[in-house]
């Protein structure tokens, strides 16, 4: 098969294969961003919501980004390990695991917050600002379209 073949090239264009590089590129800009700090994408994410509530139950977080209920698990296993959330069963009901985050966790999400931007520009670096708003939106549209029928649906109120 040869480069410039268009079938090759049209093998190369499938939106799924493009999406699941993307998605590649992104999480290792943002590994490579946070290696100092040791933090995943998906355990920002748990860290960050602490930014919006005090305590949240581990099944409606795993809602809230996406994530099946033993991802999650796995995730806040390691941050717990590691001290920066802390796990109990929830007082009322006691099938409910609550998490909260820790002082140490406090501590590295404010280390974490301020490498947020240089990712995002990284991420958008290719493209005009004119580019880079309809590529977001583009994303939120895709997003928007497809949640509802995926078993991992992000379920929180969204701001789109």
């Amino acid at each position: 098969m040869q480069a410039n073949d268009p079938k090759f090239l049209e093998f190369y264009a499938r939106p799924g294969l493009l999406i699941r590089r993307a998605h590649q590129i992104a999480t290792s800009i943002f590994v490579e961003t946070f290696r100092e700090l040791d933090l995943t994408p998906a355990q920002y994410g748990v860290l960050a919501i602490f930014e919006y509530v005090e305590t949240i139950d581990q099944s409606s977080l795993a809602r809230m980004l996406g994530h099946d209920k033993s991802t999650l698990g796995v995730i806040a296993a390691n941050l717990e390990n590691r001290g920066l959330i802390r796990r109990s069963r929830n007082a009322v009901d006691r099938r409910l695991i609550q998490l909260e985050l820790t002082e140490a966790g406090g501590q590295l999400l404010e280390r974490a917050t301020p490498l947020l931007p240089p990712v995002r520009a990284a991420l958008l670096e290719p493209f005009t600002k004119q580019e880079s708003i309809e590529f977001v939106r583009l994303l939120i549209k895709f997003h928007s379209t497809f949640n509802e029928k995926v078993k991992t649906s992000i379920r929180a109120d969204m701001p789109y």
